[in-house]
């Protein structure tokens, strides 16, 4: 079991991806609560080095169970990795839903192209561009706002400086 859990070699299908890759991750998280309350007031050298291990535990099994379900599902691993790290929930998603490959009677996969993936990558630059335009819109409206706020006190100074001018006696 551990073997499969730790190593990078193979495959996962969809269950084992969900079992190896979401499930047991959330119940790591769980199960350091659980050990985080029971060593309440304990020394907190323990309790970081603890948590590092379980911190180092979240990442290393999600990241091996999505190498393996990446070679399944015929993807680009190395797509699939940067993904996983930039857009975690699309990556997952992905992985949960895209068919496997099929085996034949020999054990031996039978490859073929991914279509979904490229959809994925599509969605994920929608995504991507979405986010930006959410914070770029408001940010320009914004400067937008400032510009016409020191245009219009530019205005005023200058007809103020106009009027003084005009006050002025000349000689």
């Amino acid at each position: 079991m551990f073997e499969k859990l730790f190593s990078f070699k193979g495959t996962f299908n969809r269950k084992e991806y969900l079992l190896y890759g979401i499930v047991l991750p959330l119940v790591v998280i769980v199960f350091a609560g659980m050990v985080a309350s029971l060593l309440h007031g304990a020394n907190e050298t323990v309790m970081g080095i603890i948590f590092l291990i379980i911190l180092l535990l979240n990442i290393y099994i999600p990241l091996a169970a999505t190498v393996k379900r990446a070679r399944d599902t015929s993807s680009s691993v190395a797509l699939i990795m940067f993904l996983w790290v930039f857009l975690t929930p699309i990556a997952v998603i992905y992985l949960l839903f895209a068919p496997g490959q099929e085996r034949g009677e020999n054990g031996e996969s039978k490859s073929k192209g991914s279509l979904g993936l490229i959809v994925v990558i599509i969605f994920a630059g929608i995504v991507v561009m979405g986010i930006l335009a959410a914070v770029a819109i408001p940010k320009l409206a914004k400067v937008a706002h400032q510009a016409e706020a020191q245009k219009a006190q530019q205005k005023q100074l200058m007809q103020a400086a106009s009027q003084l001018e005009q006050s002025i006696p000349q000689e």
